[in-house]
């Protein structure tokens, strides 16, 4: 299962009720606004990108109990280039295609929860068929 804390102690009063090791703590990052961003790279040189823009009705969330704002989706071929650059720096020398899913914390850092060395579900399942087409036009 999954229990939500708010506050360092509050964790560390949790975790001291724990036995053995078959759990898994994780900072939950707070925010209605989540990115997906699919790479498509050679040698780690960009040749596609496609970000998806998800706004959830609430601030906190643990998937699956999440409802999306379907009206706010929006997606792009473009990202900032600070994010571009740390996600170039991080899949150097990479070729394929991977996906990228992150948070802006209160700073506008970024928090990156997942990468996965493969098409996301959001290209899958969320992002037009237009820009699918011209994001794989390019392989």
């Amino acid at each position: 299962g999954v229990h939500l804390v708010n506050a360092a102690a509050e964790a560390k009063s949790w975790m001291a009720t724990q036995q053995g090791d078959e759990w898994l703590l994780e900072e939950l990052v707070r925010g209605r606004c989540e990115q997906a961003t699919s790479l498509m790279l050679r040698g780690g040189d960009l040749i596609s990108l496609v970000n998806t823009e998800y706004e959830y009705a609430d601030e906190a969330y643990v998937w699956p109990h999440v409802k999306e704002v379907r009206a706010k989706r929006r997606h792009a071929t473009s990202v900032p280039s600070d994010h571009l650059d740390l996600f170039l720096a991080i899949t150097r020398g990479y070729t394929g295609i991977c996906n990228f899913n992150y948070k802006l914390d209160k700073t506008g850092g970024l928090r990156i929860f997942e990468v996965n060395t493969r098409i996301g579900a959001d290209m899958a399942c969320d992002v037009p068929p237009r820009l699918l087409r011209a994001f794989l036009k390019k392989l």
